[in-house]
């Protein structure tokens, strides 16, 4: 069976579209708007965030050298454990 129109509980009358499409451009219009707004705010605030002044605060060299001395620990703690197991 095919339908031949809206249901009767809808109504006979119809909509005008035109006013229908209107109110739906202005509520996609109102919302993208203040989208447009806020990304441009986020894109202006992103470049004039200030530049990092002070290098990082890890001294490379130190953490270099302290873990070199951890490894050579654990080499040295590893070869008196082996002494120990076969003496």
């Amino acid at each position: 069976m095919i339908v031949g129109g809206p249901p009767e509980f809808l109504g006979t009358e119809g909509t005008d579209q035109p006013v229908d499409v209107e109110a739906l451009l202005g509520v996609a219009g109102s919302l993208l708007v203040p989208a447009a707004v806020l990304w441009a705010w986020t894109v202006y605030l992103d470049g004039s965030a200030p530049v990092e002044q002070y290098p990082s605060r890890i001294d490379s060299a130190a953490w270099a050298a302290g873990e070199k001395r951890r490894r050579q620990d654990e080499a040295d703690q590893a070869d008196v454990d082996e002494e120990a197991d076969a003496g």
